[in-house]
């Protein structure tokens, strides 16, 4: 009798993992997921038709801005980044360096880590205006000089004026998200 339950046990359970991972989603399964409307009919785009005629709200991730800043021996550059409040910004450490560096921000508590040669991301989402210094952690660095600015512009002075100052010598300004 033990072996015939837990027989039955083993196939319940393989038939219910079976019937689970061929389930389509439903929106109680999934908080994030919004059916469309009762009075919205979503036709069959694999068959050609048309796309859905209602409105069906998107699930996919807003896109994020990134920024590479290039991590070198004592120095980053760019050293200047400006980025909206709004959104989502991803900050790409590629080190070209020959020893290991990093990308802090203590105000917005944001650090990556990259290897010689390697490469790191961290993310940044709906930072407070502001401006804030980067710099890289590792003994010494800091105080060598390995520090940059990262400015976060408030929605209304978003996107930044693209107008050059007037100087006589023409500067590279800072790195900018290209989030208009």
């Amino acid at each position: 009798m033990r072996s015939v339950s837990s027989r039955f046990v083993h196939v319940f359970l393989v038939s219910a993992s079976a019937v689970l991972a061929t389930a389509p989603l439903s929106a109680a399964a999934d908080p994030v997921a919004t059916p469309p409307a009762a009075d919205c009919v979503v036709a069959d785009t694999a068959a050609g038709s048309p796309a859905p005629t209602c409105d069906v709200p998107s699930l996919a991730p807003e896109a994020a801005d990134v920024i590479t800043v290039v991590a070198r021996d004592l120095y980053f550059d760019p050293k200047e980044l400006v980025i909206p409040s709004e959104g989502t910004t991803i900050i790409r450490l590629e080190d070209d360096g020959v020893v290991v560096h990093n990308f802090t921000i203590d105000d917005l508590d944001v650090t990556t880590v990259a290897q010689p040669g390697g490469v790191s991301e961290t993310t940044i989402v709906d930072p407070p205006p502001g401006t804030y210094q980067f710099y890289c952690s590792v003994s010494g660095h800091r105080q060598a000089g390995m520090v940059g600015t990262l400015t976060v512009l408030a929605p209304d002075a978003w996107p930044p004026s693209t107008a050059e100052p007037s100087t006589a010598e023409p500067s590279p300004g800072p790195s900018t998200s290209p989030r208009a």
